[in-house]
């Protein structure tokens, strides 16, 4: 996929409506430091430095959505406690529209508590409570879906916690609306209908009902449940190995790794997941096949997999993804590529609406891209991230390579190339 083409489905982004449907959670974190272990038991005690909260599930899911730009409103259940509480201050902090939310006076806002000692996960600590609710406040969500009728897309997002369940799901078909599930358990009969589901490789095993682990496995256990329960896609997440797309034709794997930022880093794919669904809906309601949306979410997914924490992405920092992920190679300018070839830009030829020759000039001669010279060092617009191998050089840079290869006073390009002050270090 073209750069323009990327730059074009991320800006779609901005002011699409979202509901957002499912498990509301709290994450809280506390972090510490460990240097001895308890006289009770063979456990570590964690002298605790920081702590903090953020929004986790569904309502990370919502928070996704809302930095990337769109307008968000949310359904589910809080508990009528504390954390509750905080879990919608920090939600309006957001400007996600909370209306939705029905707070259960009789069971405990979900909380996930992780201790760190460093950047080592000593234990999580849960407080949830997981069986349906009652019949009277399962009749009250699905009246509260009822309610949002001027909306784009509803993302379902099921942590098996009890809001998701058929009277929801019922609602959720009703509606001629793009619709996408982040489904949970063996059985994925509750979601038929959705037009995408975004699961990770345990739960299309799970619900395939394979043992077995491996991509061979992996890929008949989604061709089957597409074609057991008629989704149109399937946007499987598979860690810090990427997305893979099934569009009902054509799978296609997208690496993760594939970005420089995470190259230098270590991945960490906790919360990408919500992030790629958030990008990848939007894409969708942008216009973006179900290729081009993976693409999308897999780039906004590669902003956040080298932090520690979860956080959100947001617009421009995906755009700047997009301008490191790909390069436009301006004429008479220099660049010099990893292996150490140098080369000038003295031409563009357009052959498609998309597609463009580059005639560029080395130490060797002049060539265009395809041709003699390596036409992976002149990946125009490259949607694999090629263009982090290149670093635009100074002409004086360029010409010293020239006279040591004795070249200095051979024109073999016919004219020189023009000296252009540089635009934006050649990112397009």
């Amino acid at each position: 996929m073209k750069p323009e083409r990327q730059g074009e489905i991320v800006r779609g982004f901005d002011g699409k409506k979202v509901l957002v449907v499912g498990d509301l959670m709290l994450d809280h974190f506390v972090r510490g430091t460990a240097d001895r272990v308890c006289p009770e038991a063979p456990a570590l005690v964690v002298n605790t430095r920081t702590a903090g909260c953020r929004p986790g599930g569904a309502a990370n899911a919502a928070a996704n959505f809302c930095s990337l730009g769109a307008s968000v409103s949310v359904v589910g259940l809080v508990g009528g406690d504390g954390e509750g509480d905080r879990l919608l201050e920090m939600l309006r902090a957001d400007e996600v529209d909370v209306g939705g939310v029905v707070v259960d006076r009789h069971r405990p806002t979900t909380t996930k508590t992780r201790i760190f000692a460093g950047e080592t996960l000593v234990v999580r600590v849960d407080r949830e409570f997981s069986d349906a609710p009652g019949e009277c406040l399962r009749a009250k969500l699905a009246q509260n879906i009822a309610t949002y009728r001027d909306i784009d897309a509803i993302f379902v997002s099921d942590y098996r916690k009890g809001v998701v369940g058929e009277e929801i799901m019922d609602e959720v078909r009703g509606r001629n609306i793009l619709t996408v599930a982040d489904p949970k358990g063996a059985d994925f009969g509750l979601y038929y209908g959705v037009n995408a589901i975004t699961p990770n490789s345990s739960e299309v095993l799970q619900a395939a009902g394979i043992a077995l682990t491996g991509w061979d496995h992996e890929d008949h256990a989604c061709r089957t449940l597409m074609a057991t329960h008629g989704f149109e896609a399937i946007l499987l997440t598979r860690g810090s190995l990427g997305v893979v797309v099934f569009d009902g034709v054509n799978s296609r794997a997208i690496q993760l790794t594939q970005y420089s930022s995470v190259a230098s880093a270590t991945v960490n794919v906790s919360g990408a997941g919500d992030t790629v669904a958030a990008a990848y809906t939007l894409a969708l309601l942008a216009g973006a096949s179900h290729s081009e949306a993976a693409r999308v979410g897999n780039l906004a997914a590669g902003v956040v997999v080298g932090r520690t924490e979860p956080r959100t992405v947001t617009l421009d920092e995906i755009l700047a993804k997009h301008g490191e992920g790909s390069m436009r190679f301006e004429i008479g300018h220099y660049y010099r590529h990893t292996t150490g070839e140098e080369f000038s830009i003295i031409g563009r030829m357009k052959t498609t609406m998309w597609e463009e020759t580059v005639v560029a000039e080395t130490a060797g001669g002049v060539s265009t891209s395809g041709d003699c010279f390596d036409s992976r060092l002149l990946a125009v617009g490259d949607d694999e991230g090629a263009a982090v191998n290149f670093v635009e050089i100074s002409k004086k840079e360029w010409m010293k390579n020239f006279e040591e290869q004795g070249n200095v006073d051979q024109d073999v390009s016919g004219h020189e190339p023009e000296n252009r002050q540089a635009s934006g270090a050649g990112q397009g």
